[in-house]
């Protein structure tokens, strides 16, 4: 908002309280995932902190924007793990592209990495460590005036939700 933007979607977790907020997405999970390949030559990690021994490649959306943090769940606490990211892309096809090809372990959204472990190209570990979240949000200032550009937006955004079945 400082940057003089609008409105910006992040996860619904990471939204602050004075914020208004609009969901864009349902809940969504991670995977950790890796090529068959890639297993063949590593072995795959058993715990969330033997990624520092694994190569990885990471989500960033763009310049100044930190890497996407690797939150893992255990004992019902939530924790993050450094990992060494080889690569860093805005680009969710990429990561699983490298992934698959066998070049580095990567944090991918289930619903995008689903077909590849299905098909067999990518193997998912770690799962009992990572729990869905709220999904992305739409999230503005309630103290600001809102331009009749966002206001579309929203009102779209509202109907979209109306508009689908509620999730099971």
């Amino acid at each position: 908002m400082a940057e003089g933007y609008d409105a910006a979607v992040r996860p619904g977790d990471f939204i602050d309280q004075d914020m208004i907020s609009i969901p864009v997405s349902g809940p969504l999970r991670f995977l950790v995932v890796g090529s068959p390949a890639y297993f063949a030559k590593h072995p795959p990690p058993e715990h969330p902190r033997d990624l520092a021994a694994h190569v990885c490649i990471n989500y960033r959306a763009g310049p100044g924007v930190p890497p996407v943090p690797w939150v893992f769940t255990e004992d019902g606490q939530d924790f993050n793990v450094a990992i060494k990211d080889r690569f860093l892309t805005n680009d969710d096809r990429l990561l699983l592209r490298l992934a698959r090809e066998g070049i580095a372990l990567t944090l991918g959204r289930e619903e995008a990495a689903r077909p590849c472990i299905e098909r067999g190209e990518l193997v998912s570990v770690l799962d009992e460590y990572l729990r869905p979240f709220p999904g992305f949000y739409l999230y503005y200032p309630a103290r600001r005036q809102t331009s009749s550009a966002l206001r579309a937006l929203i009102d779209y955004l509202l109907r979209l939700r109306q508009s689908q079945p509620p999730a099971a």
